[in-house]
């Protein structure tokens, strides 16, 4: 494309680039195929996924309509929430994305560049432009990729440096040319490797992505770009001229368009949702999508893109694209609204909370939850003194009701969230909110991860008996540490420098009475687990703080529960984890560290989150998990009254 561009603005007697042309010709190449396929994508969701993923599958297909989805992907993987939901059908549209938000700007700045420079410094002026992106995208990329992993991933600055080395190489092709054939030979052969050294490189997950890590493929391919007409037929273009690798280079446009809407909607037609996708399925899945990538580029693609009408006319082609663009915006709008219940609700704060700082109002004291246990036995609280013996712990296939709905439950957050107490991963100010009884004279403290967050609910009806005023210190995947842990294979400094500020809060004059204490297991640095925990755990206690610990709770083999409970409504008992899996991972450190503290009190409610050999997913009505690891805030609160009497009178 940048080779294109530059010569039409260096040979035009005006330096003029045709802005309206290019997009006309990019549209021809691009919409039709991209509008089928998100067509596609729409009928397979409503007929095939679950109707909790509509509304945002919808909006991904708006999104990918008009080539923004990439943003849209990176702010959702800096949503803790959002990172064990599924995979959207529409996930691989982000690289579309980028590159015509790259071919959008492109034309217009060498338009600029050419309506400013003289003919003779034309070329050192757009090769000078284009080695700046590309070294200030690629520095912001192996930047941001340390410290955010996630959305640098997916975002447009940090991927313009691939797009410019592709733009450099065309730029000086000329002087690439003189290169000997046996040197060119040797670079493309070098090329060839570095690409298929990338997968290797890629499964190792600790390693930053873009980065530096994707100079390998990017620099692989730019030297088969470059020295592949140069290498006397002995370089690796020997491959990329086979008719094999011609004739999938025709289709892959549409093999990319087509291949990963069939491995998730198909994937979770063979697996009902019930287990992931096998290497083995994803391969059939995958060789499938060959057939409607056939049929897409020989009837939709090829036809559009020579056209008659089209060709030979730039506001026709311009036209065809907006028409297509429209459908898919409107398309997305009705997946996204088909079934109002699938529309994801955003709980408002719930009162009596104190956010940081603030003061809250009302003589109510306790969550809504809290006052609805009381009123309505629910969930764990029907399994009594002994789970394992009563009929509410057993997996069945149906129940009359379920709260919350499955739609619902991947929403029934502690309400933390709602009130922005909880701590974002690249937040480091200590937040608090207040609930149980603000009168209390005895201060209770939640502290730990989103782990602990979970049982805000549960504990807050345990304050309100107690009479208790209940702080929560949460933080997203940052454990009560004294030290460093990874977060995504990198150290999470973040996590570190709010624990400090914590521990120096809980043990100051301000310092709750007892601290409830509960997290995941993370990968460390600096320390073991449990050696970090115990350390940090020591110093509350030395404080005179009371330790209590919430040993973590048993998880599920489902990457999201509710969507098996909606699709098997009837056969419920296929959701259901084996207990051993269940609690394989489950507070292993929590139970060492305990032990190396003189006084820390242990309470483990696995029994009333999965009382038999099979871990249901509904217990009392209560739809348990909200996601693999997190139960719902529902379930959270019907557990209050168990772990109260549990506590007894060891935490006074």
């Amino acid at each position: 494309m940048t080779r294109i561009l530059y010569r039409e603005l260096s040979t035009s007697q005006s330096q003029e680039v045709s802005v309206g042309a290019f997009y006309a010709r990019r549209a021809r190449r691009l919409v039709p195929a991209s509008v089928a396929v998100l067509v596609a994508i729409a009928v397979g969701t409503v007929l095939v996924l679950p109707v909790s993923r509509w509304w945002n599958t919808g909006f991904d297909i708006l999104n990918a309509g008009v080539y923004i989805v990439n943003w849209r992907l990176a702010d959702r993987s800096v949503e803790y929430l959002s990172q064990d939901s599924a995979p959207s059908p529409v996930q691989h549209f982000w690289s579309l994305s980028i590159e015509e938000q790259y071919y959008i700007v492109l034309p217009v700045l060498l338009a600029l560049i050419g309506g400013a420079v003289a003919r003779n410094r034309l070329h050192s002026a757009v090769v000078w432009l284009t080695a700046i992106a590309f070294t200030l995208s690629l520095g912001w990329s192996i930047y941001y990729s340390e410290v955010a992993s996630g959305p640098a991933y997916f975002v447009t600055t940090t991927r313009i440096w691939e797009l410019a080395l592709g733009g450099l190489v065309a730029l000086t092709a000329v002087h690439l040319a003189r290169v000997p054939s046996l040197v060119g030979a040797t670079l493309t052969w070098a090329g060839f490797a570095m690409i298929l050294a990338t997968g290797f490189l890629l499964a190792a997950d600790d390693l930053p992505f873009p980065g530096y890590i994707a100079l390998v493929p990017t620099v692989g391919t730019a030297l088969m770009l470059a020295f592949g007409d140069n290498a006397g037929g002995r370089g690796a273009e020997l491959v990329l001229r086979s008719k094999p690798v011609q004739y999938i280079g025709d289709l892959s446009y549409s093999l990319y368009l087509w291949h990963w809407p069939f491995v998730v909607i198909g994937g979770y037609w063979i697996t009902e949702g019930l287990r992931p996708v096998t290497v083995r399925e994803g391969v059939i899945l995958v060789a499938a999508s060959a057939i409607p990538a056939w049929l897409s580029y020989r009837f939709v693609e090829q036809p559009f893109r020579d056209m008659k009408s089209l060709t030979s006319s730039t506001l026709a082609s311009l036209r065809m694209a907006v028409i297509g663009i429209a459908i898919t915006v409107i398309v997305g709008i009705l997946v996204a609204t088909a079934n109002p219940a699938a529309r994801p609700t955003t709980a408002a704060p719930l009162p009596p909370v104190i956010a940081s700082g603030a003061t809250g109002t009302g003589p109510s004291i306790g969550l809504p939850s809290t006052k609805m246990v009381k009123a309505t036995p629910m969930g764990a609280m029907l399994l009594g003194a002994d789970p394992s013996a009563s009929p509410e712990g057993r997996v069945v296939d149906s129940v009359t009701r379920i709260r919350p709905t499955a739609i619902a439950a991947q929403q029934d957050n502690p309400p933390v969230y709602a009130n922005e107490c909880h701590v974002e991963q690249s937040e480091v100010r200590v937040k608090t909110c207040t609930f149980g009884d603000r009168r209390g004279t005895v201060t209770a403290a939640i502290v730990g991860d989103s782990h602990a967050a979970q049982w805000v609910n549960a504990l807050d009806y345990v304050a309100v008996e107690r009479k208790w005023k209940l702080q929560s210190y949460t933080k997203s995947s940052c454990p009560l540490f004294d030290g460093t842990i990874k977060l995504k294979e990198s150290p999470y400094r973040e996590c570190r420098q709010w624990n400090n500020a914590l521990l120096a809060e809980l043990t100051g004059p301000q310092k709750p009475d007892i601290a409830f204490i509960s997290n995941l297991d993370h990968s460390t640095i600096d320390k073991t687990m449990a050696d970090g925990l115990a350390s940090a755990w020591r110093k509350l206690s030395d404080a005179g703080v009371k330790v209590v610990i919430l040993q973590d709770t048993p998880r599920s083999k489902l990457d999201v529960p509710p969507e098996c409970v909606a699709t098997h409504v009837e056969s419920l008992s296929s959701c259901a984890t084996p207990r051993n899996a269940a609690i394989t991972y489950q507070g292993r450190s929590q139970r060492e560290a305990a032990g190396v503290v003189p006084g820390v009190v242990v309470v483990d409610m696995t029994d009333w989150i999965c009382p038999g050999d099979q871990c249901p997913v509904v217990i009392g009505g209560v739809l348990i998990y909200r996601d693999k690891t997190h139960m719902t805030a529902t379930y959270s609160a019907s557990l209050g009254p168990i772990l109260n009497q549990r506590l007894g009178s060891a935490v006074s």
